[in-house]
């Protein structure tokens, strides 16, 4: 004899809507008569197209889509790439993610360097790198989280003599901490420099660019 199954089967997905050409991801909604798919989620990848995931994300993908991927978690919204969200305004907080509008997305953060000073324009978010410069871009949830501080390195030590107009290559390195993303970057002097154009002591990398510096990583 054969049995039907009656029973509601409601779990929740996130939706996507396509807009023009490209798709946006919105709240999560309740997905129902799935029954041997409870649980299952699909979102579009950034070759997606229109036709391209089923019923908007609720369920598997289709047979055979090749930019659809799929993701089962029965108590969960799980179809989308969540990245650290933040600015620089107020505090830091590892928790605070913003969802991206593909599930292959990449997320992004920018360099940080002496004292977890951000480092260039970009902020952390979805996407990756245009420029590869003072940006570091991942692939996994919340992958771009704040980096951890590096280890202690020593740096050459100059002294500015003022009776020469030029720097002085010191006996003793000077030991440099709390750099980030430039751990084991120094900077020194090049012919030309002038008393205020050493970086930090000689350690780190050069905060700006002005031709009278040498980066040495």
């Amino acid at each position: 004899m054969l049995l039907l199954r009656t029973e509601e089967v409601r779990f929740n997905c996130f939706q996507y809507t396509w807009n023009t050409d490209a798709f946006t991801i919105g709240a999560a909604a309740a997905c129902t008569d799935y029954y041997d798919f409870k649980g299952y989620c699909n979102g579009p990848t950034s070759a997606a197209g229109e036709n391209d995931i089923s019923a908007g994300g609720c369920g598997p993908c289709a047979e055979g889509a090749a930019n659809c991927e799929e993701c089962k978690d029965e108590n969960n919204a799980c179809n989308a790439r969540k990245c650290i969200s933040y600015d620089g305004a107020g505090d830091y907080n590892a928790d605070t993610t913003v969802n991206c509008n593909v599930m292959d997305s990449k997320c992004m953060r920018p360099s940080y360097g002496k004292g977890l000073t951000k480092v260039g324009s970009v902020n952390h978010g979805c996407g990756a790198c245009e420029n590869p410069e003072n940006c570091h871009d991942c692939d996994g949830n919340s992958c771009n989280a704040q980096p951890a501080p590096g280890a202690d390195f020593e740096c050459k030590q100059y002294q500015w003599d003022a009776d020469n107009s030029a720097f002085t290559l010191e006996t003793d390195s000077v030991t440099c901490s709390g750099y980030y993303d430039f751990e084991n970057n120094c900077n020194g002097p090049i012919e030309g420099s002038g008393q205020n154009d050493l970086s930090n002591a000689g350690c780190g990398p050069c905060t700006a660019d002005n031709g009278k510096r040498l980066h040495r990583g």
